[in-house]
């Protein structure tokens, strides 16, 4: 009788079933897919390479910057694509990149 009432005791205390997580109240930003995209064309157009002369839309893997950007924003990379895409030259990647040459909201 007492293995019946601990276990039924058990069985009323579990909660049996899917354990469903709570949802994020801050979801992720969506990845700017075209701007990713826009940014890469823009670097290969101007030609813009690094301090080692490796051009800045492919990376060394042959990964090519769009598709980098894509993982890296959605990593949590606070790169501004938008800005990048806006570049009209090369020496102002880095502000671009962070965002701090648009930080107007303005094209640079």
């Amino acid at each position: 009788m007492t293995r019946f009432l601990l276990l039924a005791l058990a069985l009323t205390a579990c909660a049996c079933g899917p354990v469903i997580p709570p949802i994020d109240p801050n979801p992720p930003e969506p990845v700017p897919v075209d701007d990713c995209e826009a940014a890469g064309a823009t670097l290969e157009r101007l030609q813009c390479r690094d301090e080692t002369g490796a051009p800045l839309w492919e990376g060394p893997t042959g990964e090519s910057f769009a598709d980098a950007c894509q993982r890296l924003i959605g990593d949590g990379v606070p790169w501004d694509a938008a800005c990048i895409a806006a570049l009209t030259d090369c020496t102002d990647y880095n502000a671009a990149a962070t965002g701090e040459l648009c930080a107007d909201g303005g094209a640079p």
